[in-house]
């Protein structure tokens, strides 16, 4: 006949087996809640893309995280955010360190009395490349920016036209015992040579 005490203890193993799988099963389903909730695990980055600085400051702060900014030449609303590191979506530690990217005008840099090729990489640096280079003949060190059009300090687009003067010296020739027309060509290629070369 069977044993009763075997089949007994059998049925509690398999009781005892499957309360384990629930308990289990409950323990990773909260676990999964609580991750989700951000109770532990760290917590996830907000979007803050397209939101003015300080709203994107209050945002991340609220969500435990340090904020430091740095500023990118653009052509976009000033003082948006155009993008974090790390990115949006990335799960970081508490208080970890978040560096949000806002855009800041591109201005005509202050050029007057640089030589060219430093008025060059300013003007790189903000991102205007559409820059023209004139000559016009002055007393000033040749190759030197006499001015610029906007004017310094205003505010531009990366396409904006700007026209800048550089100074280029004029040496008068020596027309002596020359005919008219001979003295008139030596000047015309005088000037044709100081415009071809602003130095």
């Amino acid at each position: 006949a069977p044993d009763a005490s075997s089949k007994k203890r059998r049925g509690v193993r398999k009781g005892v087996v499957i309360a384990i799988l629930m308990v289990l099963l409950a323990a990773g389903a909260a676990a999964g809640a609580t991750y989700h909730m951000e109770i532990w695990g760290g917590r996830i980055v907000p979007d803050v893309v397209g939101k003015s600085q300080a709203d994107a400051t209050y945002e991340l702060e609220r969500k435990g995280f340090a904020v430091r900014w740095t500023q990118v030449k653009s052509d976009d609303v000033e003082g948006k955010v155009l993008l974090t590191d790390p990115s949006a979506g990335s799960r970081q530690v508490q208080g970890a360190e978040v560096v949000i990217h806002v855009s800041v005008a591109r201005v005509v840099p202050k050029v007057e009395g640089l030589p060219r090729d430093e008025a060059v990489g300013l003007f790189k640096e903000e991102g205007l490349e559409n820059v023209e280079y004139e000559t016009e003949f002055s007393d000033a060190a040749k190759g030197s920016v006499l001015s610029v059009d906007p004017a310094v300090g205003q505010k531009v687009k990366a396409s904006t036209h700007i026209v800048v003067q550089v100074a280029t010296p004029f040496t008068v020739p020596d027309v002596l015992g020359k005919t008219q027309e001979q003295a008139e060509a030596a000047l015309a290629e005088a000037v044709r040579y100081a415009k071809d070369d602003p130095g």
